[in-house]
C-alpha cells in the first residue's frame, strides 16, 4: 500500500515552451484542488498549493525522469507515455 499515490490526467505545454511541461491532476490530499507540477527534466515544481512531502517529492521527480526525460519534448509521446503510466504511488523510506 502507498503513503502517496498521484493521479496525472493533463498535460500540455508551458506557453512558448517546448523545455517544461505542465501536469495536471490530483493526489492523496488534494480534496477538491486541482494539482498542477511544472517539469523541466532539470526540475520539478509543485504550482499548486497542495503541500508534498519532501521526501515523496524527490521520488516522484526520480520517477519523471525515469518516464519522460528532458527537453525539448515531443508533446505526443509524453501524452502517450501518460496514458500507459498516469499514477505514481509514493512511499516513505
Amino acid at each position: 500500500m502507498a503513503d502517496f499515490a498521484i493521479h496525472l490526467n493533463n498535460v500540455k505545454f508551458k506557453p512558448k515552451s517546448k523545455y517544461t511541461l505542465l501536469f495536471e491532476g490530483d493526489c492523496t490530499n488534494s480534496d477538491l484542488r486541482t494539482l498542477r507540477l511544472s517539469y523541466s527534466g532539470a526540475d520539478l515544481n509543485n504550482d499548486s498549493s497542495i503541500v508534498i512531502p519532501e521526501e515523496l517529492f524527490k521520488q516522484l521527480k526520480d520517477e519523471f525522469n525515469n518516464d519522460f526525460g528532458y527537453g525539448p519534448f515531443d508533446l505526443k509521446q509524453i501524452k502517450s507515455q501518460l496514458n500507459k503510466k498516469n499514477s505514481y504511488y509514493l512511499n516513505y523510506k
